[in-house]
């Protein structure tokens, strides 16, 4: 298989993979409750730690060192984001970068080197 033509299967493959396919969906989110920051605590307690900090560079422990004001605002954020219904063009791309491991590094910046 030509490069273009793997390209080409592998864009078919994950469109596929994450087509929606559900019913129309606008009509329920005035039926739903309101995230509540019990969900966000249990959210954050399953979070990896001690993963290499990312492009915004965040990791979870800057999030868990915010403590509950932490969770307040980010429950805010998630009910905005939930009761517009909408997510923004950022939240709704999908961006896969394949890095390959190398052992000891702990932040992105130093895998490419």
């Amino acid at each position: 298989m030509e490069e273009k033509e793997l390209k080409d299967r592998w864009k078919e493959y994950v469109g596929e993979l994450f087509a929606d396919v559900r019913e129309d969906l606008e009509d329920t989110f005035d039926e739903c409750p309101d995230i509540m920051e019990d969900g966000i605590k249990a959210t954050q307690s399953e979070m990896t730690k001690g993963k290499a900090i990312g492009e915004d560079g965040m990791t979870t422990e800057i999030f868990e060192a915010l403590g509950d004001f932490g969770i307040k605002i980010m429950t805010e954020i998630a009910n905005k984001v939930y009761g517009i219904g909408e997510l923004t063009e950022q939240m709704s791309q999908l961006v896969f970068i394949a890095l390959p491991k190398i052992h000891g590094t702990l932040e992105c910046s130093k895998q490419n080197n």
